[in-house]
């Protein structure tokens, strides 16, 4: 099974590739959002295939978290797509 994570899966482009990765057999997806609500559709429609991960990448100490999760269902990811923004507190 390949497996792969993405973050901000929640939405836009980060959704239709977890899309697009789970419509393909034999593919877990790791999906990392803030909320768990984001998650929800696809675990409704893909079951265990979805493994949601609940953290703000925007704060200190997240990386663990998705270490340990990952660390729970595999030992290894096949494909990681880091999508999600973290707003910039340079101002322009």
């Amino acid at each position: 099974m390949k497996e792969v994570l993405i973050t901000g899966a929640n939405r836009g482009l980060g959704y239709s590739m977890t899309k697009q990765y789970l419509n393909h057999i034999d593919t877990r997806v790791f999906v990392v959002v803030r909320k768990i609500e984001a998650a929800h559709q696809l675990k409704n429609e893909f079951k265990d295939l979805v493994i949601p991960i609940v953290v703000d990448l925007g704060h200190d100490g997240c990386i663990p978290v998705l270490q340990n999760v990952i660390k729970e269902h595999t030992d290894r990811l096949d494909v990681v797509i880091n999508n999600a923004g973290i707003p910039s507190s340079i101002p322009d």
